[in-house]
């Protein structure tokens, strides 16, 4: 009987070390498969953040073949409505040039475990922010130039600020102050009106989180002089939104909105 269930057990054995091998094989192919859409997630979140903050996405900057000179004809729009669109934005700015592209960036999501283009699909937006930006790209350098003028102008109610997509030019580490212990849920506009007496405010950036675009709780407020930096220093401690500010010299350039 032990030699008829040893030649039994050599005789099965193959097929269970078979189906083991296969079971394995099968097991590292489905890894593998997920191991690639982890990645190509990954990549397409990196590409999608890095687009949030240049408003240029990978396809446009491959057929243009420069980024620096799409990003030129680029416009950037902050305090944009929530309830605005792609082509209630191009309406409001197509008097300048003919426009070529519109991406609307930093829209607040409410569950950011979710990819960010499912939430805003399903409606999922964060109830505690009222604005996002957009980025509008011309055909035409100039046309950047013209629409400048829409600056501080209403759209549906909220007056957005526009500027050259690439940011960083209008930054003077000099004439800014850092703002700390900002509620979360801070908007550009009221900060600016914050800051309004103490002089003309140029730039506001309130450094937000890439997946909720909630603010981080700080920012940058930028003015035209040294005297006004002064009178802006004197605002530390001072109350905005139930919250006492830390307000002081700013010591490095600020990042983008996020």
């Amino acid at each position: 009987r032990q030699t008829e269930r040893t030649k039994r057990k050599a005789v099965l054995e193959p097929d269970a070390q078979k189906d083991k091998r296969t079971k394995t094989k099968t097991a590292a192919k489905a890894s593998s498969k997920l191991d690639k859409k982890i990645e190509a997630k990954e990549s397409q979140e990196d590409e999608e953040e890095e687009e949030q903050e240049t408003g240029v996405d990978a396809d446009s900057r491959e057929s243009d073949g420069n980024e620096e000179e799409a990003l030129e004809r680029t416009l950037f729009v902050g305090g944009v409505p929530l309830a605005s669109t792609r082509k209630s934005i191009k309406k409001f700015f197509q008097e300048f040039g003919f426009i070529e592209s519109v991406r609307m960036r930093s829209i607040p999501i409410s569950n950011p475990k979710l990819p960010k283009k499912t939430s805003i699909a399903l409606g999922m937006v964060n109830s505690e922010r009222e604005t996002c930006n957009a980025y509008v790209r011309f055909k035409e350098k100039g046309s950047v130039a013209k629409a400048l003028s829409k600056n501080g102008s209403l759209m549906e109610g909220h007056r957005i600020k526009v500027d050259h997509a690439n940011i960083s030019k209008n930054y003077n580490v000099r004439l800014s102050v850092f703002v700390g212990n900002l509620p979360f849920n801070a908007e550009e506009e009221s900060l600016q009106k914050f800051f309004s007496n103490c002089g003309e405010v140029t730039n506001v950036r309130i450094i937000r989180d890439k997946k909720t675009s909630l603010g981080k709780g700080f920012g940058y407020v930028t003015f035209t002089n040294a005297e006004e930096v002064q009178l802006a220093l004197k605002k530390h401690e001072a109350k905005f939104e139930g919250r006492a500010l830390r307000v002081v010299r700013a010591a490095k350039r600020p990042a983008q909105t996020e």
